[in-house]
């Protein structure tokens, strides 16, 4: 995914277990992905800044200072949540049922333009720009979610719930 995020929605479908991410793009895509409870174990720490395994910082001071200030003012706490609409001529990259993700993986860190990709096991997935502004609209969305789903994470000290972002 190249084109701007317009849309984040996470919401918890109790029937599959899992929650359904679902992203639409200024130009009208729509990704979906389905986020196990395992998935978000590892998920969490990276939009937290932090590496999924490891837990150390993803990205040096300078790269953090200087993404930040990109973020010019944005507040992903402020954004609208309730009203996720697609496009009636929406188009499904991925096609139009959820991918299953199981991969995270990061890309040109410490530039200018780092990037985190969202990926199933095989197969194409969602690349998301590395940023203060995505990684706290996801953590808000994912949240949300998290808080229908009773998966009992706040248990799991490693994930230092309720989710906070602990970016510089």
């Amino acid at each position: 995914m190249t084109d701007t995020i317009s849309q984040v929605q996470a919401t918890f479908e109790p029937l599959e277990d899992r929650i359904q991410l679902n992203i639409t793009t200024q130009s009208h895509q729509v990704f979906s992905a389905w986020i196990t409870r395992r998935y978000l174990k590892l998920l969490i720490p990276a939009l937290q800044g932090k590496h999924p395994l490891t837990k150390k910082a993803l990205l040096s001071d300078e790269a953090m200072r200087i993404m930040t200030l990109q973020e010019n003012g944005k507040d992903a706490r402020s954004a609208n949540f309730e009203t996720f609409k697609v496009d009636e001529n929406a188009e499904y990259p991925l096609g139009k049922k959820p991918i299953i993700l199981a991969k995270i993986a990061f890309k040109a860190l410490n530039t200018d333009a780092p990037m985190m990709e969202l990926n199933p096991e095989q197969g194409a997935g969602l690349a998301i720009p590395y940023n203060t502004y995505v990684l706290k609209l996801m953590l808000n969305v994912l949240e949300q979610a998290l808080q229908l789903a009773a998966w009992d994470l706040e248990q799991d000290e490693s994930l230092a719930l309720p989710i906070q972002l602990s970016l510089h």
